[in-house]
């Protein structure tokens, strides 16, 4: 072991060992007698063993930590002189040396790295240059954990490695974490480690990658991106690591090797892209039994293979026959029209057509019969109620007479039903749900639509209500046996409030294309922007004024129609009056689906000033029409996970300015972005329509009950 010739005394010496043999941990015992082993049964990837070693050496109160691989060695004055650098340096959190190939020791692998600001791809500086002339110290990006020293006090203000990167990557995002809390890190312009490089990986320091490489080298960096803020960056970044990063990956697999390795590239990528985390698929353990992933993992079936062009259609009546399936939701569409009503609805259709009887609670929405759905069962548990007050936030009262009526139906019927979903809002359904099936053995799934943070609460409803509401939230994710997300961003955060059970990360809401040919209608006459959606507060109703009058600065020709109703209408009718801009306006009211379509075709732009979203259908739907969009980026508006810039739409600030110099963007780009976004959308339905998160969901229904029948899942959930 090199640090045993260190010139600086080391103590303590902390070796984590995951997954060694009793007879390997004897060996290692007696090959470092000055080391204290911190055994570990299962692999828990370098972060979190990397964390858990710094959190040691911490405990014992050590003011910076050298973390050296096992293939790495290191020259006996390496520690004295990396410290040497650091306190040279004010701030510096980590300093790392010049490190070479253990096998072409002639070689530099390390000499500083760089993370490119807008694209998000990684290299290393003097890779593969002469050991001899290492470029001299400098600041740098990263440091690799193959030999780092780092300070007990940036650790402790910048917060511990990703541990749900598992592995790669997790140096340079904590480096960038790092830089922005103010720290530096250093290079040593020296040559003071050799390193085995690629040995955890298998790929043994070849150009070549290993499977497990190709996953987490494309995996990790897609999650760095998409969790970027601002969204512009976010999109250059993402671009960079799934078009870039990916192109050049590419070109390591082995023509030979693309059944194993290229198809680990692309699961890395949808993983990364969906939030799926922690180790490998491959390596997991099955369903119900321990794994070695980190906390944060989250748990995403693959979506059903497809066949004849119907998304899952495998999963067929004989898996679902007879299942009573009952879904939850005080709303039902098409008396209203917004996303979670489409969802349920095509969820209904599917597991009806599926083989499975169905019944759909909701509240009275209609004069005389509910609507006639085939194969589904609509029940109203509560009679017609207002859901908003005057300002467009939501009652408490329906809400809450809702969920006495699911409780009371649940109860009578708790023997007749197989399976219950139902949505996390109005939160009272999920609590009625939950005490109505307690002891047993129904699974309830929850449709996590959105996970609002504390700040919105209060911002929402005020201070103490807020606060009430977000309690009220944090005890339905303790609740949530199996949820159900949309959005890779909507799983972190459900981990973050403490979820401990099963999320399935869906493939998305995305109408499909239809088939045959498509193309993006080129417009004639003036420049309309349309928005549509319910005219309550959070859908920045209120907004579209002020920007229409900004926009006609620069586009004087500007049309404006606004579609849907709500409370908010009137103050919008009596803004653009005040404003003199009522014939360059037009409110429509309620439209079918028909007549939203042929809106939506018609119009230049789509306008979504959402201060939340939590999928945000708006987009997608605009843009199967071929309709780019201008989206506002507030903190809760998730609509810009849909918004690729300059491909089918833009990302602005959320005020009316920056919204208008957006729809003046979109105008000026004309037909070639019409084009794009239609592009946009063909490409991304075929991997994240409703239709094959429908599978998903039926996949899932089915594996469960499957597993029930043969006794694979004991007792109540």
């Amino acid at each position: 072991m090199s640090l045993a010739a260190s010139t600086v005394a080391l103590d303590p010496v902390l070796c984590v060992a995951q997954e060694y043999s009793p007879e390997d941990l004897a060996r290692l015992v007696g090959a470092c007698p000055q080391a204290t082993i911190v055994p570990v049964a299962e692999n828990l990837g370098y972060a979190s063993a990397t964390n858990l070693g710094v959190r040691r050496a911490i405990e014992t109160g050590a003011e910076w930590v050298l973390l050296v691989n096992n293939d790495a060695t290191v020259d006996p004055e390496c520690v004295e002189r990396c410290l040497a650098e650091a306190l040279r340096m004010p701030r510096t959190a980590v300093v790392g040396p010049a490190v070479a190939y253990r096998n072409r020791p002639e070689r530099l692998w390390y000499a500083g790295a760089r993370l490119h600001r807008t694209l998000g791809i990684v290299w290393h500086e003097g890779f593969r240059a002469p050991r001899s002339t290492p470029p001299p110290s400098a600041d740098t990006d990263y440091v690799p954990g193959c030999c780092a020293l780092v300070s007990c006090a940036a650790w402790r203000d910048v917060g511990p490695l990703r541990a749900d990167y598992f592995m790669y990557f997790e140096d340079a995002e904590w480096g960038e974490r790092a830089r922005a809390a103010g720290w530096r890190i250093r290079y040593l312009g020296e040559v003071l480690c050799e390193h085995e490089v690629g040995a955890s990986s298998g790929t043994g320091g070849s150009r070549y990658l290993s499977a497990n490489a190709a996953y987490y080298l494309a995996r990790n960096p897609v999650r760095f991106a998409r969790e970027t803020r601002p969204p512009w960056l976010r999109a250059s970044r993402t671009f960079g690591c799934v078009v870039v990063w990916t192109a050049y990956n590419a070109t390591r697999v082995r023509p030979a090797e693309w059944g194993t390795v290229g198809h680990a590239l692309v699961t890395g990528l949808r993983d990364g892209w969906t939030g799926q985390m922690g180790a490998r698929p491959a390596a997991r353990a099955t369903r119900g039994s321990p794994t070695p992933a980190a906390p944060s993992r989250v748990d995403t079936p693959a979506p059903p293979s497809t066949t004849s062009g119907d998304p899952g259609s495998d999963v067929g009546a004989r898996d679902l026959a007879g299942v009573r399936a009952c879904i939850v939701y005080d709303c039902l569409y098409p008396a209203t029209a917004g996303g979670a009503e489409r969802w349920y609805r095509a969820l209904a259709e599917r597991l009806a057509a599926d083989g499975a009887r169905v019944t759909h609670l909701t509240r009275r929405q209609w004069s005389d019969h509910p609507p006639e759905i085939p194969g589904v069962d609509v029940v109203a548990v509560t009679g017609p109620s207002e859901l908003y007050h005057a300002d467009g936030t939501r009652r408490a009262g329906p809400p809450v007479r809702f969920g006495w009526g699911v409780l009371w139906w649940l109860l009578r019927h708790r023997r007749d039903v197989d399976t219950v979903q139902v949505a996390n809002f109005p939160y009272f359904s999920l609590l009625a749900a939950r005490a109505a099936l307690a002891g047993t053995s129904v699974p309830v799934y929850v449709d996590w639509l959105e996970i609002w943070p504390l700040r919105f609460w209060r911002s929402y409803v005020g201070r103490a209500a807020g606060t009430v509401g977000f309690a009220v939230q944090r005890l339905c994710v303790a609740l949530t046996p199996h949820a159900f997300v949309f959005l890779g961003e909507n799983a972190l955060r459900l981990r973050r409030h403490g979820l401990r059970g099963e999320i399935t990360v869906l493939a998305g809401l995305l109408p499909r294309t239809p088939p045959g040919p498509r193309r993006a209608s080129s417009r004639t006459g003036p420049p309309v922007a349309l928005f549509f959606g319910r005219h309550v507060k959070d859908k920045g109703v209120r907004l579209v004024p002020g920007v229409l009058s900004e926009a006609r600065r620069i586009v004087p020709d500007l049309r404006l129609v606004v579609a849907g109703d709500g409370p908010e209408r009137p103050l919008v009718e009596s803004e653009l009056r005040r404003l003199g801009l009522s014939e360059h306006a037009r409110l429509t009211g309620t439209v079918d689906d028909e007549e939203l379509a042929a809106l939506v075709s018609g119009a230049s732009c789509t306008v979504v000033p959402s201060s939340r979203e939590g999928y945000g259908l708006v987009v997608v739907e605009s843009c199967a029409h071929g309709t780019p969009v201008v989206v506002a980026a507030n903190p809760e508006n998730l609509a810009v996970e849909h918004v690729v810039d300059g491909v089918n739409g833009v990302v602005v600030d959320a005020d009316p300015a920056a919204i208008a110099e957006g729809i003046a963007r979109v105008v000026a780009a004309g037909d070639a972005l019409r084009a794009s976004t239609l592009e946009w959308h063909r490409v991304a339905s075929r991997s994240a329509s409703v239709d094959i998160s429908t599978a998903q969901v039926a996949s899932v229904y089915a594996a469960d009950r499957r597993a029930r029948v043969e006794g694979a899942v004991p007792g109540a959930r």
